[in-house]
């Protein structure tokens, strides 16, 4: 496996070390730690196995070009400058997400125009043609870093955010973060064999993320949806390949786990995450107040 691309894994501020230790077991490599994610060297294999198998991480982005750059023409010709027409066709689509934290770039707006521009504008000078916009869905999603005139051009290659794991339905109003939740149930040192209780748990995330790990489940095993797979790069054996080592590494379950919610309604949604998850019954539920709750002896 040959790691050339440059990779920037984001998670939630806080997670940094949780996602950085499942980085290191599920690839052999140490990450290198930045705010709000982990910086690592990675291969087409390696995104399609962080999309797949991180439970922390909320994006994996492959960097394709950075410099630094004296102001906003300085900015366009030096993007311009990418050769773009080699990885977006006239038949594709991009939209562009700009992230500033400098006193020389401050109008994200207009910034991300003038962005826009220099890839439209390099395109048409090499094939005489355009691609378009797509806000919602489209084929390449570009996040532009911009931390005081150090410029990072990144793809997303996730899409929407890997907290979505697919195995919910009626979202609760008040349900947690599942990327938070995993994080939390890694940072409690839980061993795994020990009783697991969550005597106020809403929706179930926290219990059915404890229940993932414990297992060993893909945490988007439910999820079919990534913008990599859009791509002309994309190697579906490849992936298929990935996706089949992840579900083979799924083990039986060795902890009781235990949650409960003074209202049914909750309940409800716990069963139905858990039936997506073929899950039905590995949890024990039950509605009950936390005046009531006690372990097991």
């Amino acid at each position: 496996m040959t790691l050339t691309d440059k990779l920037f894994v984001t998670c939630p501020r806080g997670l940094e070390n949780p996602l950085s230790s499942e980085i290191s077991t599920l690839l052999g490599l140490e990450p290198i730690i930045d705010a709000g994610g982990v910086h690592i060297k990675g291969s087409d294999e390696s995104i399609y196995k962080l999309n797949l198998s991180t439970r922390t991480s909320m994006l994996v982005l492959q960097e394709i070009t950075s410099f630094k750059s004296t102001g906003i023409e300085d900015l366009y010709k030096k993007v311009k400058s990418y050769p773009w027409h080699k990885l977006i066709s006239s038949s594709d689509t991009f939209s562009i997400r700009s992230k500033i934290n400098s006193r020389l770039f401050q109008r994200s707006n207009i910034l991300t125009l003038k962005v826009k521009d220099a890839i439209v504008d390099r395109i048409r000078m090499e094939s005489n043609s355009r691609p378009s916009i797509d806000k919602e869905n489209p084929t390449y999603h570009i996040i532009l870093n911009i931390k005081d005139n150090k410029v990072t051009v990144y793809l997303n290659t996730s899409g929407s955010a890997l907290y979505i794991r697919g195995y919910r339905g009626r979202i609760h109003r008040a349900s947690m973060n599942p990327c938070l939740a995993a994080g939390l149930v890694l940072l409690s040192n839980w061993d795994q064999k020990s009783p697991f209780y969550d005597p106020m748990c809403g929706s179930g995330t926290i219990p059915i993320e404890a229940l993932m790990i414990a297992s060993s489940i893909p945490p988007r095993i439910s999820r079919d949806s990534y913008t990599f797979k859009k791509w002309k790069t994309f190697d579906s054996d490849l992936f298929d390949k990935v996706k089949k080592e992840s579900i083979q590494n799924i083990r039986p379950l060795s902890a009781s786990i235990n949650a409960s919610d003074n209202t049914t309604s909750n309940i409800f949604l716990v069963k139905q995450s858990l039936e997506k998850i073929d899950q039905i019954g590995k949890i024990d539920l039950g509605v009950m107040d936390i005046g009531d709750f006690t372990t097991q002896t």
